[in-house]
């Protein structure tokens, strides 16, 4: 007997389950489809690493004491335990001197083989580094990003918990008020059309054309033999900012300054 296919059967159904029938066969393979693409994104889009290294260099308002890679871990882990952000076992710690410490050279620092290892482990790695002589300190944080999800801590998530770490070494505990708590509160907000159509006229005309004025004033340096700027990571406009991305410190790390109150 020759098998029905499923479009045949649906023909000697009814017109309105006929009409589902073939609704659910285009969902079906809308489903499907959307699925294979997705795997097929998937296969193709690897990350160029599973872990995330983020790097802060912070200015000691007074003489620099830092402690052993053991306290370091012990405040990690105490800094988990009372904020519940990971479990405590996910977390590790160490200490060492640094000198000449910079961002750049804490961000190029060699990790340590026994430290870092390249599968399991500890999720979420602190590395403290201190100078005694400009009165630095300097942070990287390294965070597991692809291979147990269960063991996978964001990089938000990973500098909350190192800050937190950095007040209980400082003898301090854990300050887990959220803004949103505080008097007054965060006002809601709504997303509306004004919003939408401020958006598209940013983005339509506003960022078009600065990028074609930038190209256009480059293309006129290049035809008048105007040099580039002596110092090009210095970073204003849209022109600077492809000037800066086709010289060679475009692989620099990025660099934010925040300055805080110093208490009296």
């Amino acid at each position: 007997t020759p098998r029905r296919t499923h479009s045949q059967e649906a023909r000697q159904l009814p017109p309105r389950q006929r009409l589902d029938t073939v609704r659910g066969d285009s969902r079906q393979i809308a489903t499907a489809s959307a699925e294979a693409k997705s795997q097929s994104t998937m296969l193709k889009t690897k990350l160029p690493s599973s872990r995330l290294a983020l790097s802060f260099v912070f200015d000691m308002p007074g003489e620099v004491h830092n402690s052993s890679s053991a306290d370091h871990e012990a405040a990690a882990r105490e800094a988990a335990r009372q904020t519940g952000l990971v479990q405590p076992s996910f977390v590790a710690a160490k200490s060492s001197i640094l000198n000449n410490l910079t961002l750049q050279s804490v961000h190029h620092s060699p990790f340590d083989p026994d430290f870092h290892v390249a599968d399991g482990g500890p999720a979420v790695r602190f590395e403290f580094f201190y100078d005694h002589d400009v009165h630095r300190m300097g942070l990287r944080v390294v965070t597991s990003l692809g291979e147990e999800k269960t063991n996978i801590v964001d990089g938000v998530t990973a500098c909350r918990l190192a800050f937190h770490t950095m007040e209980i070494l400082d003898g301090k505990a854990p300050n887990k008020d959220s803004p949103a708590n505080r008097a007054g509160k965060i006002p809601p907000f709504e997303y509306g059309w004004r919003h939408c159509l401020n958006f598209m006229h940013e983005i339509l005309p506003g960022t078009l054309f600065r990028v074609a004025g930038a190209y256009a004033s480059m293309f006129v340096d290049w035809v008048l033999g105007t040099p580039p700027p002596s110092d090009p990571t210095l970073v204003n406009d849209a022109k600077s900012m492809f000037q800066f991305y086709s010289s060679s410190h475009a692989s620099d790390p990025a660099m934010v300054q925040v300055f805080g109150k110093m208490p009296h």
